[in-house]
């Protein structure tokens, strides 16, 4: 500063380095971590329409284990209402053989056919199909004889006697039980739950915004 001169100013260049990228416009996925139940997408609850006794099982009725379509889940004990079924049976085969008798005269081109009826009938058997009649007259006959309507009644027993069988709707795993073999089952009981494995459905709750 006594000397009088101005120092000479550096002048110093600085090159700053700037790192670029391409802008590239797409569609980026919205990842959000979350957390949620993982269930089966073919799950049946099993219910009883029925009451009886857990008799049998075609594999161990517990969780875990694999039953294939079409085999027995749950088999309730049919014995009182199957006997009750064979009962309005033998009494239709009965109301069948007393009508052939007025078949026979007043009716003669249907005998034949009502009599094979008649002889297929089975007490342990479902009842087949009622022959089918182009007469009018006989088609009445048939009505004031209750024919038709005992038919029906006893079809009826027969599909709810077919609910005594649970059988597997699908291939795949039985992962909840509440009943074992030997338990006294009751209409609307829940029996368990089966499902098919493979296919799942993943449950989970997404904030709006």
């Amino acid at each position: 500063s006594k000397s009088g001169k101005t120092p000479k100013k550096k002048n110093t260049t600085t090159v700053k380095t700037v790192t670029v990228e391409s802008v590239s416009n797409k569609t980026l996925p919205i990842q959000i971590k979350t957390t949620g139940a993982l269930l089966a997408k073919d799950r049946t609850t099993l219910f009883s329409e029925v009451q009886g006794i857990f008799s049998s099982s075609t594999r161990a009725f517990k969780p875990g284990v694999k039953f294939r379509k079409g085999e027995t889940l749950i088999r309730i004990n049919p014995a009182e209402y199957a006997a009750t079924v064979a009962s309005q049976r033998s009494s239709f085969k009965s109301l069948i053989t007393s009508a052939l008798v007025d078949i026979q005269f007043d009716y003669p081109n249907e005998l034949e056919k009502w009599k094979n009826y008649a002889n297929s009938i089975s007490v342990n058997s479902n009842l087949p199909k009622l022959p089918i009649s182009n007469s009018e007259k006989m088609n009445y006959y048939l009505t004031n004889k209750s024919i038709n309507s005992t038919y029906y009644n006893i079809k009826n027993l027969e599909t709810r006697l077919r609910k005594y069988v649970i059988s597997a709707p699908f291939s795949g795993v039985l992962v909840a039980a509440s009943v074992t073999k030997g338990s006294l089952v009751s209409p609307g009981q829940n029996l368990g739950e089966f499902i098919k494995p493979g296919v799942y459905e993943f449950e989970l709750n997404v904030h709006a915004g």
